[in-house]
């Protein structure tokens, strides 16, 4: 949850220092299924506002973390649907939706959303 916290709060930041990203985003990495669902929107929200706001190698690193989101996501989501909560449902698809546009729309990360996300 202190990771989620942090990726969140640095992503609300008017400074970014993408090496401080990349080591966040590392250091999360394989952590992001002991989050709460809500966090965990809220978490690949965070990076992936974080992946859009930096270049080079350290996005790739960005990028590896979110990507490592999805399958959680997909399960978490499926399980929300099945239970049929509308209140859960709401708030699973306003999630999905700010995850979404964080996310460039031509870009690879965007795809694999869709496929791994959204379309199952």
């Amino acid at each position: 949850q202190d990771l989620c916290n942090a990726v969140v709060g640095l992503a609300r930041s008017p400074l970014i220092v993408p090496d401080a990203v990349a080591a966040i985003a590392t250091a999360a990495r394989g952590r992001c299924s002991a989050l709460r669902f809500r966090s965990l929107l809220d978490f690949s929200r965070a990076v992936g506002e974080l992946m859009a706001a930096i270049n080079g190698h350290q996005r790739q690193q960005v990028a590896d973390c979110l990507a490592e989101t999805f399958p959680i996501l997909a399960s978490e989501v499926q399980r929300t649907f099945q239970d049929g909560e509308p209140d859960k449902v709401g708030l699973c698809l306003s999630g999905l939706v700010r995850i979404a546009a964080t996310l460039p729309a031509e870009g690879s990360e965007a795809a694999s959303f869709v496929r791994e996300v959204i379309s199952p």
